[in-house]
C-alpha cells in the first residue's frame, strides 16, 4: 500500500506538471521579493568594489555583520518584508492547495477551470482549518519542550556538556516529529474535506486527526519514503552546489539554474506528496463517503441545516 502510494503520487505529479510550475512560479514571485531589495543594495554597495570578487564562494560573515551595521535602516524595513512575505506565501499556498487537491483527488486531467474554481472553493475553507487546527499544532511542538524537563530531572538544573549536547538533538528531532505531524494532520483533514466535498470544518478537523492516529505507523512510513526522496535530492544539490563557488558570470549562472531546478524539484515533491496522500487514503477509508451519522445528529442537535 505504502509503495503503490509513492509510485502514484510521483506518476500523478509527473501528469500534473502544470500544477508544479505554479506552485514554482508563486514560489519564485515571493523569493523575488525579498531577493531584488537586497539585490539592489549590494549592487549599490560593492558593484564598484573588489570586494565582489571575493563573494562567489561562502558568505564572508563579517562583510555582512559590517552591512547590517552601516544599513541599519534598510534591514529594519526588510526585516518587515521576512515576516510579511512568509505570511503571504502561507496564505498562496493554502490557496493553491484547493486547486491542487480537486486535480489530485479526481480521474481527470488537469484543467485551468477546474484548478482555479477548486482553489478559490475550498480557500475559506481550509483558512478556517488552518486556524482551527493552531491548537493542534501548539500541543505536537510542545513535545519537544519536555527533552528540557526530563533532562533536569535526571541530570538537574546543571547537567554535564555530553547530556546537553545529545539532549539538543534529542530537541531538534522531536520538533521535526512535531512539525512533521503537524503537516500530515493538516494535509489528512483537507483531503478528506475535498473528498467529500465536506463545508463544515470541524469535522474535517476531527476526522484528519482520528485518520492520522489511527493509521500512524503507514502515515509515518509514507511520510518517510517522501522525506527520503526529498533528501537524496538535497544532497545531489548540495554535492554540485558546493563546487560551484568561483566569482564568475557563467558560474553562477550556472548556480542559479541549479537553485531554480531544486525549488522546482521541491515543489515536485510537494505535489507528489498530495497525491500520494490521496491515493493512500483512498486506500484505507473503503467505506462509502458519507458523513457518520454521530455527525448528523450533532448537526440536527444544534439546528444546523443539512
Amino acid at each position: 500500500m505504502i509503495i503503490a502510494s509513492l509510485k502514484a503520487g510521483l506518476r500523478r505529479a509527473w501528469a500534473a506538471k502544470r500544477v508544479v510550475l505554479i506552485y514554482f512560479l508563486a514560489n519564485l514571485f515571493c523569493g523575488m521579493v525579498l531577493a531584488l531589495p537586497l539585490r539592489r543594495l549590494l549592487d549599490s554597495t560593492i558593484s564598484n568594489t573588489t570586494l565582489g570578487g571575493t563573494l562567489g564562494g561562502r558568505i564572508d560573515m563579517n562583510f555582512l555583520a559590517d552591512l547590517i551595521f552601516n544599513h541599519k535602516d534598510f534591514f529594519t524595513t526588510w526585516r518587515g518584508l521576512v515576516i510579511i512575505v512568509p505570511a503571504f506565501y502561507l496564505l498562496v499556498n493554502i490557496f493553491l492547495s484547493g486547486g491542487a487537491l480537486s486535480v489530485l483527488s479526481s480521474q481527470e486531467k488537469y484543467s485551468t477551470v477546474h484548478f482555479w474554481s477548486g482553489a478559490a472553493k475550498y480557500f475559506g475553507r481550509f483558512l478556517r482549518l488552518w486556524l482551527m487546527a493552531l491548537p493542534v499544532f501548539g500541543i505536537f511542538f510542545f513535545i519537544m519542550f519536555l527533552e528540557e524537563g526530563i533532562t533536569r530531572l535526571f541530570f538537574g538544573a546543571d547537567p554535564y556538556q555530553y547530556v546537553t549536547y545529545w539532549a539538543r538533538w534529542v530537541r531538534m528531532a522531536l520538533f521535526g516529529g512535531a512539525a512533521l505531524l503537524s503537516y500530515m494532520f493538516f494535509d489528512y483533514a483537507r483531503i478528506y474535506s475535498v473528498l467529500r466535498d465536506e463545508p463544515r470544518m470541524r469535522f474535517a478537523w476531527r476526522h484528519g486527526l482520528k485518520f492520522l492516529f489511527e493509521n500512524l505507523h503507514k502515515t509515518l512510513w509514507l511520510a518517510v519514503g517522501l522525506g527520503l526522496m526529498g533528501i537524496i535530492g538535497m544532497v545531489v544539490y548540495n554535492f554540485f552546489a558546493d563546487r560551484l563557488i568561483a566569482a564568475n558570470s557563467w558560474v553562477l549562472l550556472l548556480l542559479f539554474l541549479l537553485q531554480q531546478a531544486f525549488i522546482l524539484f521541491r515543489m515536485f515533491m510537494k505535489v507528489a506528496t498530495f497525491f500520494a496522500q490521496t491515493n493512500f487514503y483512498q486506500s484505507v477509508e473503503i467505506a462509502p463517503l458519507t458523513p457518520p451519522m454521530s455527525d448528523v445528529a450533532n448537526d440536527i442537535a444544534e439546528g444546523a441545516a443539512i
